[in-house]
């Protein structure tokens, strides 16, 4: 049985996405990175700022779950 609360799981989906965020923006530091296309560059510069924008927001929400008591 799964006895995660909401804020439990929030919490998991934040650092799940902060882990993949890390990695991505290690990958473009890369030289892996500087060998594909330029358009595939672009692709994944966008992924790493949407990304963050979805991190920000996940921590905005952890952040207001913390003022409710039974979330």
């Amino acid at each position: 049985m799964d006895t995660d609360t909401y804020k439990d799981r929030l919490v998991k989906e934040y650092s799940d996405l902060c882990d993949k965020l890390e990695k991505l923006i290690g990958f473009i530091g890369g030289e892996i990175y500087l060998s594909i296309p330029a358009d595939e560059q672009n692709r994944l510069r966008t992924q790493a700022f949407v990304m963050r924008q979805y991190a920000d927001i996940l921590q905005e929400r952890i952040a207001w779950g913390k003022k409710i008591p039974h979330a």
